[in-house]
Formats: C-alpha cells, structure tokens, sequence
C-alpha cells in the first residue's frame, strides 16, 4: 500500500522533480551515514583535499588551514542542492528558479560546512601542542631527574600554556623538584633533554 502509494506520487513528478528527489535522497542517507559514524569516531578519514596538481603543491578548495572540498561537504552539497531545488519545484517556482536557489543553498552549505570544520580543527589542535616548540626554554622541573637512566619530568611554557612532560638530564647529577632547568633536545617519542640552568649561565659567562 506504501509503495504503492509512492509510485502514483512519484509518476505525478516532472523528471526534474525526480532528479532534485533523487539527489536529496542519496545525498540524506549518506549525510546520515557520516553523522553517525562521527558520533562514534569512525571519521577520521572522510575528508580530503583535491590536488590539482601533485607537484605544483596547489589544493584545490584549500586556503591556509581551510578546507574547501571534503566528504562532509560534497555530501552536504547535493543533500541541501537537492532538496533546495525539489521544494521550490513543489511549491510552483521555474525549473530556472530552482536550479539557481539549488545551487545556492549547495554551495552555503558547502562553505559552512567548511567553515565548522575549521574551527573544529583549530580547537582540536589547541588542546594539542608541538613538543618541539620547548626547545631552548627555560622550565622547571616537577618530578626529581637523574641522568638518562632515571627520567623524571618537567614543566615548560609552550603556546602561553604550562605544560608537563617527560625530561632526562644530562649527566648523572640529580636535578630535584623545583629546580630550573634550560630544554636543550628532544628525542624522537618526545622526551626532553635537559640541563641545569645555572650551568648554561656559567659556560655562557665563560
């Protein structure tokens, strides 16, 4: 009975109605699809630039950090192209009305989309920071060091924001809770490579 009533609706349609329902319907499930798979982390890898060329260094759609073309967006795209353009066939607009609000509404979503995905980057990457940034900073030690084989751990200034990390001294001379110390390596997991900060004063004095 459903479907039947489905086909005597979808006969009714002109083929650009048709097109504009089709369109907005694949277009919804997938939107659907990725809307649930975020909820659950399984999206990490559903966007993409487009290169336009893989030598020139050049992305499509990419401006700075910003990212034009991604699933999430072509997918937003033709789901609200699609619906844009069917509802103002249905309440009685020009197939060129449609097609121009449709394509509109497209490409809104489409930036908007992209706008969100920026800003979400850049929060995430602000609870993130680079630990190489530490480098040659002066930092304070918070659990107690002894050389390389007894790391212990360290605070540092890094993007305006105290941070704590794992830190070996060099030489055996055990560097206690409290003491400043200068960042002078970090190794390839992260760990930061310490001295004493009154030893670098002295050999700089000298």
């Amino acid at each position: 009975m459903i479907f039947g009533g489905f086909e005597e609706w979808w006969i009714t349609l002109s083929l650009i109605q048709q097109i504009f329902f089709v369109t907005a319907a694949v277009s919804s499930f997938f939107f659907v699809v990725i809307f649930i798979a975020s909820l659950f982390g399984f999206d990490s890898d559903t966007d993409f630039d487009f290169d336009a060329d893989a030598d020139s260094g050049f992305s499509v759609g990419e401006v700075g950090d910003f990212t034009l073309l991604s699933v999430r967006g072509i997918v937003a795209f033709f789901t609200f192209f699609g619906w844009g353009g069917f509802l103002i066939l249905n309440s009685g607009g020009s197939a060129i009305l449609a097609i121009g609000f449709a394509l509109f509404a497209g490409f809104a979503a489409l930036f908007v989309v992209g706008y969100l995905l920026y800003v979400f980057n850049n929060l995430t990457e602000v609870g993130n920071f680079n630990i190489q940034n530490a480098l040659y900073k002066e930092a304070e030690v918070y659990l107690p060091i002894s050389g390389e084989e007894n790391p212990g751990r360290v605070q540092v200034i890094i993007g305006g924001v105290l941070r704590e990390a794992p830190a070996i001294s060099i030489g055996t001379d055990r560097l206690n809770t409290g003491e400043l110390v200068t960042v002078v390596g970090v190794k390839e997991d992260g760990m930061l490579v310490v001295e004493p900060l009154q030893v670098l004063e002295t050999e700089t004095s000298e």
